[in-house]
């Protein structure tokens, strides 16, 4: 598969590669408006754990809110897997991950998940180019202080719902997607059926 075969499949299927701000917390300060501005910063510089999605997905996604990104290359594309693939980087900055190489069979295989999973994309060096929500979003992260009887225990970071506006405030300078109908619709742009 070269890299122009990859953009004319994505395109074909109407799948965006996106990483989710995690319904769990991932990392220390991942919080939701936070944890996807600072991917959408260092999307060039930060290997990104995403899924593919489509319009028709089944999957259960492991958020509700992320960031639609754009490879810069074949090379971008680390690992890809059919379900999680346990990616992270290691402290000598080295990738680990149970994904394989894409192919064009790994890249089909990407559409075929099973009940309650989701695939993962590990992804690197790509441009941040929209967001995009589950219709109706259900969670954002948000940091609530912990406290009884007096005492202070500090925070916990837990999920809590979120709003179409919120997502819109959030994020106004890029193309904010949805799907709805079998297709991909932009909600700041009211109407417009798109296509990153």
């Amino acid at each position: 598969m070269t890299y122009h075969q990859l953009v004319e499949q994505l395109r074909a299927k109407l799948a965006l590669i996106v990483h989710f701000s995690h319904h769990s917390n991932m990392r220390e300060g991942g919080v939701f408006p936070q944890d996807l501005l600072d991917a959408i910063a260092n999307s060039r510089e930060w290997p990104l754990s995403c899924c593919l999605v489509w319009p028709t997905h089944m999957m259960s996604l492991p958020g509700s809110v992320g960031v639609i990104l754009r490879p810069r290359s074949f090379e971008s594309i680390v690992a890809v897997r059919s379900t999680d693939a346990g990616s992270l980087t290691w402290q000598d900055k080295s990738e680990g991950s149970l994904g394989s190489p894409l192919t064009i069979d790994t890249f089909n295989e990407s559409f075929q998940v099973a009940p309650d999973d989701y695939n993962e994309w590990r992804v690197k060096d790509s441009e941040a180019i929209g967001i995009y929500f589950e219709n109706p979003p259900q969670v954002k992260k948000r940091r609530h202080p912990v406290s009884e009887e007096g005492l202070d225990f500090g925070d916990l970071i837990a999920a809590e719902p979120i709003s179409i506006d919120e997502i819109h405030t959030a994020f106004p300078s890029l193309p904010i997607l949805t799907r709805h109908a079998g297709r991909l619709i932009a909600t700041n742009v009211p109407g417009k059926v798109v296509y990153p």
